[in-house]
């Protein structure tokens, strides 16, 4: 017998959700009673995602080093969710390697692309549906949840622009918690 779903705990948006970290967070929200807003860039592996939720879940297709990609995505969420959404999970990535000397600046301007201005964006274009006025008898706290990695505070070698933006990641989360 199948259990029945928690209340409806609202909306809760996942960038990089169609593999790891982000599916596996997909999929712990869902059973948690949130609907969840899979975003990822190839759409294909989000509807393998969706299918292992237990609630509701809305494919997206998300890149958030395009602001088109995000802001289409903040558009269908809006009408999915009613107008707000409870959390935004800032979980996409990627991870550039090798020696600093001999790492072009391009794979460098990537990395910190993806991993940082990625999240800015997401987060700023994300907002609004973060702080839409709430229901009657509403209290759920907000949140914006950003990925980091234990190489934000601890650097490996060939690692560095990793390392680097995750470190940025962690600076980034602390200002914005103060904020």
């Amino acid at each position: 017998m199948t259990e029945p779903l928690p209340v409806d705990r609202g909306t809760a948006v996942i960038t990089g959700a169609s593999s790891g970290i982000g599916a596996a967070t997909a999929e712990a929200l869902s059973a948690a009673g949130f609907h969840v807003a899979l975003g990822a860039r190839r759409t294909e592996r989000l509807h393998e995602v969706a299918a292992r939720c237990v609630g509701p879940t809305t494919v997206h297709q998300l890149d958030v080093t395009d602001d088109d990609s995000i802001m289409a995505a903040v558009a269908e969420v809006e009408r999915a969710a009613n107008g707000g959404i409870m959390a935004l999970v800032n979980n996409a990535g990627i991870a550039i390697g090798g020696p600093v000397e001999g790492l072009a600046l391009d794979e460098w301007r990537q990395q910190f692309e993806v991993n940082v201005i990625g999240v800015i964006r997401t987060t700023q274009l994300f907002f609004p549906l973060l702080s839409a006025p709430r229901q009657p008898g509403d209290t759920h706290p907000r949140r914006i949840i950003n990925m980091g990695s234990v190489s934000g505070l601890f650097a490996s070698p060939f690692i560095a622009p990793y390392a680097a933006s995750k470190y940025a990641m962690e600076a980034l989360s602390d200002s914005l918690r103060r904020e």
